[in-house]
C-alpha cells in the first residue's frame, strides 16, 4: 500500500479506526453464464470445422495438380524421426570446423566503386 500522505502519528498496519472505512476492497465476481459457455463452444466448433474444411480443401488441390501432400501429422513425425541424424550431423561438422582453419580474404574490405568517387 502506498504511504504517501500519512504524516505524523502513523498508525497504518494497526487496522481501521471506528468510523473509518475499510482500505480493502473485495469484488465479487460472479461464474460465467450459460450462455457464454454456449457461445464459446460454438465459436471454438466453429472453428475447429472450418480449419478441417480448409484442410481438405488444400489436400484436394494437391491432388488436382498431382503434387505430393503430406499432412502437418505426418511431416511433424517425419520431423522429429530425422532429429538424431541431425544431432549426429551437428557433432560432426562441429568437429570438422574446429579442424578448419581460417583462409586469407583476397578482396578489399571496401568496394573498388567508392574508392574510384573519392578521386
Amino acid at each position: 500500500m502506498s504511504e504517501r500522505g500519512h504524516y505524523g502519528k502513523n498508525d497504518v498496519g494497526m487496522g481501521p479506526f471506528v468510523g473509518a472505512t475499510p482500505s480493502t476492497f473485495y469484488v465479487e465476481r460472479s461464474p460465467p453464464s450459460t450462455g457464454a459457455w454456449i457461445i464459446g463452444i460454438l465459436a471454438t466448433g466453429g472453428a475447429v470445422l472450418w480449419a478441417r474444411h480448409q484442410s481438405k480443401q488444400i489436400e484436394q488441390l494437391y491432388k488436382a495438380s498431382d503434387m505430393s501432400y503430406q499432412t502437418f501429422a505426418s511431416s511433424l513425425g517425419q520431423s522429429a524421426r530425422a532429429i538424431p541424424s541431425r544431432v549426429r550431423g551437428l557433432v560432426g561438422s562441429k568437429a570438422a570446423l574446429v579442424a578448419a582453419e581460417p583462409t586469407p580474404v583476397d578482396h578489399p574490405t571496401h568496394s573498388t566503386r567508392s574508392r574510384a568517387r573519392a578521386r
